[in-house]
């Protein structure tokens, strides 16, 4: 009787730990999963993957790494250049909220 007493003691820890490695088993194959993505999106060429990364790129103020392709008609600035931003073209004072 005691062994059996010890023995249901010990199961629950035994089986929170197996529950914690299924857990952790299935966190890592959905990050692993997320990661390849992300790694897809940022390495695609096809036109519409590139088109959406350049945008997204763009929104967020970055500008592509060299000898990556850009958007047709898209002008990078240089070394030296500054990079125009459409509050550059307010000459007057203006309302606005943050």
């Amino acid at each position: 009787m005691e062994s059996w007493q010890a023995e249901g003691s010990s199961y629950r820890s035994r089986q929170s730990y197996k529950e914690e490695l299924i857990q952790k088993g299935k966190d890592d194959a959905v990050k692993e999963m997320i990661m390849g993505k992300i790694q897809d999106a940022f390495t695609s060429t096809d036109p519409k993957m590139v088109q959406l990364r350049m945008q997204m790129f763009e929104q967020a103020g970055v500008l592509p790494l060299l000898g990556q392709p850009t958007i047709q008609g898209q002008i990078v600035p240089g070394p030296g250049q500054h990079r125009r931003y459409p509050v550059d073209d307010i000459t007057e004072q203006t309302i606005c909220m943050l």
